[in-house]
């Protein structure tokens, strides 16, 4: 690859370089954004709650119900899952016949209705997870296949999790 020091476009234009920020630059910035609109403190819970959830569904959830094999079926799924369904509402959003606003609102809506399918499902299993009378009948269970029936309605889960 050329250095972008080096390169020249066609119309004779040198390449800009991006300038990347120090960390006193960002925290200032941060700090500006804060002062302008404090209302983008309300989005820190949120940052946070976005990530809060991969131990429980990563170790907790995925070990009590599956064994090594099934746990790294279960992340595969998941993570090509994030990337399928991440190209797919990019291609709605991309799509230019509807307008912006109805593009916004329908992928919202179905993310709404995926994100809520998706915890109405994950509280049936946990319900039964922990519950004592159930718990160590699933261990067993997840020791006899990965694929069985159960097995695999759980695999399919995880992968909407993604």
């Amino acid at each position: 690859m050329a250095s972008p020091n080096k390169m020249v476009r066609a119309d004779g234009s040198r390449v800009t370089t991006p300038r990347h920020p120090s960390w006193r630059a960002e925290l200032k910035g941060l700090w500006i954004a804060l002062r302008t609109d404090p209302f983008i403190i309300l989005l820190f819970p949120m940052f946070f709650a976005s990530n809060y959830f991969y131990t429980w569904q990563f170790s907790d959830y995925n070990a009590v119900l599956f064994t090594i094999q099934g746990r790294a079926v279960n992340n595969t799924v998941y993570w090509v899952a994030q990337i399928i369904g991440s190209i797919l509402i990019g291609l709605l959003l991309d799509q230019a016949q509807y307008r912006r606003r109805v593009r916004a609102f329908l992928a919202w809506a179905i993310l709404l209705c995926m994100v809520m399918g998706v915890h109405i499902w994950a509280w049936y299993y946990q319900k039964c997870v922990y519950s004592s009378t159930l718990c160590a009948f699933l261990i067993f269970e997840s020791l006899q296949g990965l694929f069985e029936r159960e097995h695999t309605s759980r695999v399919a889960e995880i992968g909407s999790w993604g």
